[in-house]
């Protein structure tokens, strides 16, 4: 594969961390742009010369690949930004997992290939070694030329490629949110519920967290029906009553009703086993 000059516009987390990585293989050229000044602290992390500041002279032309790791707003303007210098060679992707390849509308019609191209991943902070995108999926949605260089990239990454299609790609980013994003909220919620008895938030976090790991464990290693325990699975309708009311003696409607919801969703799933299911979601609806 000949050599590539990318440029990553976005130095966040996502458009760091890549760059590090892209930057560990000869068969890219990789700049990393944006439109402020790198803060000293990250700047000492990258070569001379490979941070190009937008809105400055643009001293990389015809780059090869775009790839744009921006906020989803902000991918029509960055690719309108960047347009003055591709060709109908070029290649460009973003990153967003909400949205498709038409953000880089501007660029198609120009004769750009493009694509969307999101790493199944939590970035926690900027410039995270290469080791971040090793045995993770990612899913790409766009032109077939786009594609081609985003699996070569993900063979170098080592990072496993899945092509969706537009519909996929909204459905995934949903099931991410509920997989991945909202977990902090529950911890947030365990820890806020410790804490209306004198537990503090650290104690909390230690409780709570080995519990949350194996429940991942079981669910990683077990089929449905056997990674499932508790006072719902048992059909322990007393103690999901008495967990109910100390949320609301507590003013915690919020996360009664979330409780509630959350349990509804347990039961009436099938592929976990439920004692007395029938009775537990009756119960549920009720409240």
């Amino acid at each position: 594969m000949d050599n590539k000059t990318v440029i990553i516009v976005g130095p966040g987390k996502v458009g760091s961390s890549l760059f590090l990585a892209m930057r560990q293989d000869s068969a890219y050229r990789v700049y990393l742009a944006g439109h402020k000044p790198l803060f000293p602290e990250f700047a000492r992390l990258i070569p001379d010369g490979t941070y190009i500041e937008l809105g400055k002279k643009m001293y990389v032309q015809n780059p090869d690949v775009l790839i744009f790791a921006v906020p989803d707003d902000a991918i029509k303007s960055a690719a309108e930004t960047l347009l003055p210098f591709c060709t109908s060679r070029s290649l460009a992707v973003h990153t967003s997992g909400a949205l498709d390849s038409s953000q880089l509308e501007a660029l198609k019609s120009r004769g750009v290939r493009t694509g969307s191209w999101h790493p199944l991943q939590t970035f926690s902070k900027a410039f995270l070694t290469e080791s971040i995108w090793r045995g993770i999926s990612t899913t790409f949605e766009g032109d077939n030329e786009a594609e081609l260089f985003i699996r070569n990239l993900c063979g170098h990454l080592g990072c496993r490629l899945i092509r969706i299609n537009r519909r996929q790609k909204l459905a995934l980013h949903i099931a991410s949110v509920f997989s991945a994003n909202f977990l902090p909220a529950l911890l947030s919620a365990g820890q806020s519920i410790l804490q209306e008895e004198g537990f503090v938030p650290e104690q909390g976090k230690k409780l709570l967290l080995p519990l949350m790991r194996q429940s991942l464990k079981n669910v990683e290693e077990n089929p449905p029906e056997k990674a499932l325990s508790g006072p719902l699975q048992r059909a322990d309708i007393g103690t999901l009553q008495r967990h109910i009311e100390f949320l609301l003696q507590k003013n915690m409607a919020e996360l009664a009703e979330v409780y509630r919801l959350l349990s509804k969703l347990l039961a009436e799933d099938m592929r976990f086993n439920i004692n007395s299911r029938e009775q537990v979601i009756q119960w549920l609806k009720k409240g």
